[in-house]
């Protein structure tokens, strides 16, 4: 990680492109708050999340299980 930006490539970019490959519910999520609650609301039990990005993508997806117990009031797995 660390390498500078590619000239043309957004976060915008990646999910429209996502979505035309037939992935309908590829999102942005432009802040780290807005994550839990979203996977939250969409998965299922037995569903699979995967965070792609760059940055601190990281920090938010090892965040992503101690959030939803928060939210849910339960132990994420």
């Amino acid at each position: 990680a660390g390498e500078a930006p590619i000239e043309g490539v957004t976060h915008e970019e990646l999910v429209n492109r996502i979505r035309a490959r037939g992935h309908r519910d590829a999102r942005v999520i432009d802040r780290a708050e807005a994550l839990a609650p979203l996977i939250a609301s969409r998965a299922a039990e037995g569903d699979y999340v995967v965070c792609l990005g760059a940055g601190n993508i990281t920090q938010w997806a090892a965040s992503l299980p101690g959030e939803l117990s928060k939210l849910m009031g339960e132990e994420a797995k």
